[in-house]
């Protein structure tokens, strides 16, 4: 005997789903800390020398501010069928990875009950003669289930090579050629497939 279930039935159901994810936030904290990597154990000064000139951390915090980094993170989750119907907070103020990993309070006033923060704490720039420029990113997620106190922490980091912007030469291309905002967001999204897959 097959149950049918009245089409008005489904419709509440599917409408209290969205409504919950409605309620659900998702907190994202930018991040100013920015890491130069230019040398390769051993090979040492040999290795910066032949890696040539590194950016600065103004040069790569020009291409990633909040907003760009808040930007990316968004786009990249907005894509995951997790996070359909969240919203995307972005926050000003930065975290670091000790208040991420160690504080066990929420860091925002928020009293949602779907709640969690995403916190970008270090941006990481490498560059050597044995391998191309690349752009790292790590991020420390902080899950708090139905309204706990006491959060789930996960470790995200990622890494993406650089590409120089289609006009220049990458041959010759400096520091200040490279699409460092695309590179943060392709590193985002690698940290993403390998530290926070969605569960089978």
């Amino acid at each position: 005997m097959k149950i049918k279930i009245p089409v008005i039935s489904t419709m509440l159901m599917f409408s209290a789903q969205v409504s919950a994810q409605e309620d659900c936030e998702v907190h994202i904290f930018p991040t100013t800390n920015v890491e130069i990597l230019n040398k390769l154990g051993s090979y040492g000064a040999l290795s910066e020398a032949l890696a040539g000139a590194s950016p600065s951390k103004d040069t790569i915090l020009n291409q990633l501010s909040s907003d760009i980094q808040i930007d990316a993170v968004r786009s990249t989750l907005g894509k995951d069928q997790r996070f359909v119907g969240y919203q995307f907070i972005a926050q000003e103020k930065t975290i670091d990875y000790k208040t991420a990993v160690k504080n066990k309070t929420r860091l925002t006033s928020s009293n949602a009950i779907c709640y969690l923060e995403i916190a970008m704490v270090s941006i990481v720039f490498s560059d050597s003669a044995l391998t191309s420029k690349k752009i790292g990113i790590m991020a420390v997620v902080r899950e708090f289930d139905q309204g706990s106190d006491n959060p789930k922490i996960k470790k995200l980091g990622g890494a993406s090579k650089l590409e120089s912007f289609p006009q220049e030469d990458k041959a010759t291309a400096d520091a200040q050629s490279f699409d460092y905002a695309d590179g943060f967001q392709n590193a985002f999204k690698q940290s993403v497939l390998k530290f926070w897959k969605s569960k089978p």
